[in-house]
């Protein structure tokens, strides 16, 4: 069983997603079932801790469970899509974070040596 947030038209809502095979998935919203196929993951955004759907690339977020090790960057320094802007080390791999758009870094929600989990926003920008 997975947990996804669908998101309907403006409505938003938490589901569990039973894997019938082959990215097929049966989900029950608001007491009705439906059979979906979930062509591609979406990456998940908003603040550190929360978990959100759609901001254009301007939240970059951790795609792994590990530990900060550097910030390539400062609130106000620019950066350009593909820039690392962290490290973070999981099981014993150093993970380049990139930017995931061009833009002026706003807020850095991470430090050098905190633990991260996946889906945490690191650095927003604007």
């Amino acid at each position: 069983m997975r947990k996804f947030l669908v998101k309907i038209g403006d409505e938003s809502f938490d589901v569990n997603a039973e894997d019938i095979g082959g990215n097929t998935y049966k989900i029950d919203i608001a007491g009705k079932e439906y059979e979906i196929f979930a062509e591609e993951e979406v990456k998940k955004t908003e603040k550190k801790g929360k978990k959100g759907f759609g901001d254009g690339g301007k939240n970059i977020i951790s795609p792994i469970q590990g530990v900060v090790t550097k910030i390539n960057c400062e609130i106000g320094s620019e950066v350009k899509t593909g820039d690392v802007v962290c490290t973070i080390v999981a099981m014993k791999m150093e993970n380049e974070i990139e930017a995931t758009s061009d833009g002026k870094v706003k807020e850095i929600n991470a430090s050098v040596n905190d633990a991260v989990d996946m889906d945490d926003v690191l650095i927003v920008l604007e």
